[in-house]
């Protein structure tokens, strides 16, 4: 907090007649027979109280300039402002090339004000000075000095030049790496081409992932203390990122993506999702378990055919099929001997046929491609259509508490002018880019959707934007919803945020969704066509719609008359 002087009652007359700390009286009729000593910062003869000058003390709060960039400011460290403390603290005294004073220069020989002076005090000095110096500076605040403006793009640093060796020594014997209590200040790294290039690699992708100064650093960091102890070509442990990250904070999931980026990640971190699986089909008999494995291997890494699902849709078939294998375990020794009627007859009276139904297809249909069985026994398995739920419109106190719960959270304000609005799916609104959102013309445009924006999710827009600029000034990230975890990665937003984000609503984001699907129904006077051509659904979902709306079911294209 800051010092409140008070004047000394012997001396009213002395401009620097302040009482010392817990005194009553000044310096100088505390000692009038001693000189006044000099300030022990600066060195000048103007001694104030406490062993300092009126610009070097600290808790003056007095407005002054700063004795090494002359800008003008309420609060310094021993007479200096605080960015160029913080110079002074990594450069050491010299005469500056720039103005020829003797105070914290850089490397290339100029203090901070010539850098300031000469506009880059973030990046490359001119070759070539002024004849003679630095001779007139342009005064300013010392706290209005910062970095270059959000969202100004900066250079690309050029790559530095490496190739992984062809041939590599094996490694006998590879015992974990803990660097958690490594410090490497005076040692040369194993490998300094390496060492360079991944140095240089990860300031290429902060610079394209929009990092910002902390971020960059905390992650230069850790890859830092890897590369001093790795050679080129040797991959780096998952658990020796994370030993190394566990001293200096978060970062190691940064680290880990950068390596993997590069292809110079070995990730030996448990699988979370194999012993989730394995937990769960623990009943199973070892024969049928092995064949299920093979479903379990084309689900997560895919196959010829067939792409790599999604973990949440793995957890879910394989919680579908884990009872079924269950019980098949108890009477068969391998799935080879189930038939369609055994089938049958273990889905009738289950709560969640259809679901199961389809994880069963799943299995056999892939382990009859594989010639694991002989024949599919659920090739001509019906379980009868999913059961749809009737929507049903919202009431209007509800709508006005959806209003007022959004009115203060920009994020959730734009989230529900997409679902509720623009009746986007929760993934959908998550993967919006944000180029989709174009202000100026007044329109959303993205992909088949081109759609004119109405004056509540303009304003939504404009104010989510503007909180997003605010938020994440640095941000690269092409999706319009960013959140902390995804501003700087470049992916979109989780289910896990968005479902989190639409708690503070009344209603669930299918209810938001389909209450604008059955206004748009009702206005259009039933008509599927126009709710399909809108929205972009099938022909079945707009028919379930417009019947709801309307009472009257449309007739089903499928039918002949």
């Amino acid at each position: 907090m800051p010092l409140i002087p008070r004047p000394c009652p012997s001396c009213p007359s002395c401009p620097a007649g302040v009482c010392e700390v817990h005194r009553k009286r000044c310096y100088r009729c505390l000692h009038p027979g001693r000189p006044v000593p000099a300030c022990s910062c600066c060195g000048s003869g103007e001694y104030y109280v406490s062993g300092y000058c009126r610009a070097c003390h600290p808790r003056l709060g007095i407005p002054e300039s700063c004795r090494s960039c002359l800008g003008w400011t309420a609060r310094r460290l021993r007479g200096m402002c605080n960015p160029c403390y913080q110079f002074a603290s990594r450069h050491e005294a010299g005469a500056c090339r720039g103005c020829a004073r003797t105070v914290p220069v850089r490397e290339d020989g100029l203090c901070r004000l010539c850098l300031i002076q000469a506009g880059s005090l973030h990046g490359p000095v001119p070759a070539q000075l002024p004849a003679g110096g630095i001779r007139w500076h342009q005064l300013f605040f010392a706290d209005a000095i910062r970095r270059p403006a959000a969202g100004c793009p900066q250079p690309e640093p050029a790559p530095t030049a490496w190739s992984r060796p062809k041939n590599t020594q094996l490694r006998l014997c590879d015992p974990p790496r803990d660097m958690s209590r490594v410090r490497l200040r005076d040692h040369e790294p194993a490998d300094p081409p390496f060492a360079a290039y991944l140095l240089s690699e990860l300031n290429r992708h902060a610079s394209l992932r929009g990092w910002p100064a902390w971020q960059r650093d905390r992650v230069l960091w850790i890859v830092g203390r890897l590369a001093a102890v790795h050679a080129g070509g040797e991959l780096i442990k998952a658990s020796t990122v994370a030993s190394a990250g566990s001293a200096g904070g978060h970062g190691a999931g940064q680290a880990i993506a950068f390596l993997a980026g590069l292809g110079l990640l070995d990730d030996d971190r448990p699988d979370v999702l194999g012993t989730w699986i394995n937990d769960r089909l623990a009943a199973v008999s070892p024969g049928i378990r092995a064949e299920a494995q093979a479903w379990i291997d084309v689900l997560r890494h895919g196959g010829p055919r067939a792409r790599p699902k999604a973990d949440a849709t793995i957890r879910a078939k394989t919680g579908y099929i884990a009872a079924f294998l269950g019980d098949v375990s108890a009477r068969h020794a391998s799935l080879r001997e189930v038939t369609s009627q055994e089938i049958a007859r273990w889905l009738a009276g289950r709560r969640a046929a259809f679901y199961e139904a389809g994880a069963i297809r799943s299995l056999f249909k892939t382990l009859a491609a594989r010639r694991l069985i002989f024949a599919d026994p659920a090739r001509t398995l019906h379980t009868g259509q999913k059961l749809a739920s009737q929507p049903v419109p919202l009431p209007e106190t509800l709508a006005r508490a959806i209003g007022t719960a959004a009115g203060t959270d920009p994020a959730l304000r734009m989230a529900v002018a997409l679902i509720g609005i623009h009746g986007m799916y929760p993934k959908q609104a998550r993967e919006l880019p944000l180029e989709a959102v174009d202000l100026r013309q007044g329109r959303l445009i993205h992909g088949e959707l081109n759609r004119p924006l109405d004056s509540y999710t303009r304003q939504a827009a404009a104010s989510y934007l503007a909180y997003r600029r605010q938020r994440w000034p640095v941000t690269t990230s092409p999706y319009l919803l960013v959140s902390s975890k995804t501003a700087h990665t470049g992916q979109p937003v989780t289910s896990g945020w968005m479902h989190k984000l639409l708690q503070a609503l009344p209603v669930t984001a299918q209810q938001l969704r389909e209450d604008r699907l059955l206004e748009e129904a009702a206005h259009c006077g039933g008509d599927p066509m126009h709710l399909a051509a809108v929205f972009g659904i099938g022909p079945q979902a707009s028919l379930r719609y417009t019947k709801a709306a309307t009472g009257d079911p449309a007739p089903d294209p499928r039918t002949r008359t």
